[in-house]
């Protein structure tokens, strides 16, 4: 609970321009926010409204233009049609909804015209809790998209009034799920189970379930039911049309497209790190804006929001100093279910046009900070471009000896060489030359099953010592002891084969019991 009473309050107040039932609910409003002396901000055409249409004066407020504002709560005035449209402007501001349903359902509303001056009382009281809604996002990489390519309820395709019936492709994660034949395809958050999807036959779910329907509109085949998914899933769409075109429908917002685009759909989450720590440590993914908004209205400091991408993670060692700078193997990084590094391979498959703009990405960065040693670049391969995660001004505790058994390069004599003679003494070997692939990789064995697992198990190690040939990994360093079941360490494995090491590597951890 977090008390508000003695804090200054802005609210947002948006309504539709066309009930006029509403004016006793907007007057009471008003009063009581003026009497808290709150800071009021009204968008212009319903503030025309409201003094020209419901004859209400209005008390001296800021004006809103476009989507631009900043608040503290907004209040939505009508129903639940309303609410999506509020919720479009709200966007990604992270910024609570309070629902005053003057409309017909009121589904999303909080409560109703005569619960106001409570409502109100509640909210300065830090007397509430925020409801937390996960949101669709659209994607389509061959058109761009009109308007806001999020919704709260649902994402339809559907056809044209006067069209014959659509074929929908669809695929799941990759793989394909089916083929409609139907008016539509409703692809919906648990908060739109109980609209548009309903209407048509498709299941109530409970906002908590982390869940994503398709609800088929008028299909062509009765076997065609309704699918519950789960909301880390990604649906693929492709639609063919006799017309040539289709209507894609963002809660209720609609525009036309051409048919045979691929459309993608999944939640839209952000990555939240802590500032202070290295590597993955205490990575958190939160997948709706109102985990977000949650976030940042806890007592976390010093943490950094990042865009949540899709895609594999790499990572370049660049050393040197103002003016002579070198770039090494590219290595990739593979996380384990919290986001923690859990294992390094190298060599990489990636076109040498990419590659060359990673180091010259790494090498830009080091002159724009005027490195002196070492510093470790990490990136996501999206798809179309490398976007920067993280960089580490620090002496990297895997990536020396995986870019030392892949291409010969010792990191750490480059970095005396540099360091106490001022210039490079070895030629840089990295980029040519016949490489093996290396894998490695931290572990832990606990009641006699090995498994990998990300580098903060290291942190409670005892003292490691090398070993070869230990539970069939080429290299280990652990901290096994004789009279201990349980332990930790690392396996380092390598061969000119990367599905030969892999193998061996996935042997490993799966054949280790008592």
């Amino acid at each position: 609970m977090v008390f508000m009473s003695q804090k200054k309050l802005k609210f947002a107040l948006f309504g539709n321009v066309y009930q006029e039932r509403k004016s006793a609910a907007v007057q009471k409003l008003l009063a009581i926010l003026v009497e808290r002396e709150a800071e009021i901000l009204i968008p212009e055409r319903f503030l025309t409204f409201l003094r020209d249409g419901l004859q209400i004066q209005v008390p001296p407020c800021d004006i809103i233009k476009g989507n631009q504002f900043d608040a503290d709560f907004v209040f939505c005035m009508g129903g639940d049609g309303t609410f999506l449209d509020v919720a479009s402007k709200v966007g990604n501001k992270q910024i609570p909804i309070i629902g005053i349903n003057t409309g017909r359902l009121g589904f999303l509303a909080s409560f109703s015209p005569e619960h106001i001056e409570a409502g109100i009382a509640d909210i300065y009281a830090g007397n509430f809790n925020v409801d937390a809604h996960s949101v669709l996002q659209l994607f389509c990489d061959e058109v761009e998209l009109l308007g806001y390519p999020f919704a709260l309820n649902e994402i339809a395709i559907l056809k044209h009034d006067i069209s014959s019936m659509i074929t929908i492709h669809t695929n799941i994660n990759d793989e394909y799920l089916t083929t409609y034949q139907a008016d539509g395809l409703i692809v919906g958050t648990p908060t739109g189970s109980t609209a548009y999807s309903l209407s048509v036959g498709g299941p109530i779910v409970v906002p908590q379930s982390q869940t994503m329907t398709l609800t088929p509109v008028a299909p062509h085949s009765l076997n065609m039911r309704p699918i519950v998914l789960c909301d880390d899933s990604e649906v693929e769409l492709r639609v063919e049309s006799r017309s040539q075109s289709f209507l894609i429908s963002l809660d209720g917002r609609s525009q036309s497209y051409r048919d045979n685009i691929h459309l993608r759909i999944r939640k839209a989450p952000y990555v939240v790190k802590p500032s202070d720590g290295s590597g993955s440590t205490g990575v958190k993914k939160l997948s709706t804006r109102e985990e977000v908004e949650a976030f940042f209205r806890s007592k976390a400091e010093g943490d950094i929001v990042q865009e949540y991408l899709e895609g594999p993670s790499y990572s370049i060692e660049v050393i040197g100093k103002p003016g002579n700078y070198r770039t090494y193997t590219v290595t990739e990084v593979h996380v384990d279910s919290v986001y923690d590094c859990n294992m390094i391979t190298s060599p990489v498959k990636l076109p040498e046009a990419k590659l060359r703009r990673f180091s010259d990405i790494a090498v830009k960065l080091a002159e724009l900070v005027k490195l002196k040693g070492i510093m470790d670049v990490e990136v996501i391969d999206d798809g179309e471009d490398l976007k920067v995660l993280e960089i580490d001004a620090r002496i990297p505790s895997q990536t020396p000896i995986a870019v030392l058994k892949s291409s010969g390069m010792n990191l750490l004599k480059e970095l005396a060489d540099v360091t106490l003679y001022g210039e490079f003494r070895d030629e840089n070997t990295a980029g040519g030359g016949e490489k093996i692939f290396c894998a490695y990789e931290n572990y832990k064995k606990t009641d006699g099953v090995i498994t990998s697992e990300g580098e903060h198990i290291m942190r409670n190690a005892k003292p490691l010592t090398y070993r070869e040939e230990f539970l069939g990994s080429m290299e280990t360093m652990t901290d096994y002891a004789d009279d201990e079941a349980d332990f930790r360490g690392i396996f380092i494995n390598w061969g000119e084969d990367k599905d030969e090491v892999l193998n061996w590597r996935n042997t490993l951890l799966h054949s280790q019991k008592d």
